[in-house]
């Protein structure tokens, strides 16, 4: 009885433990987007991505 116990208290630390280490890399890890329209009347919207290079030429990425 005493080792069923110990052995419950022990999983329940690790989820704990578990879970604060998923949370932490969640908000470490999230995207943070900043949004701007094109153009007020059209509903397109894009986000600037890191920029990159190809071919030694400097590229500009965005998303939709």
């Amino acid at each position: 009885m005493e080792l069923k116990e110990i052995l419950g208290l022990s999983a329940l630390i690790l989820s704990i433990v578990n879970g604060l280490m998923l949370l932490r890399y969640y908000l470490r890890d999230r995207p943070k987007l900043a949004v701007h329209s094109i153009h007020p009347d059209v509903y397109q919207w894009w986000f600037k991505l890191p920029s990159g290079e190809f071919e030694g030429n400097p590229t500009r990425k965005y998303g939709f």
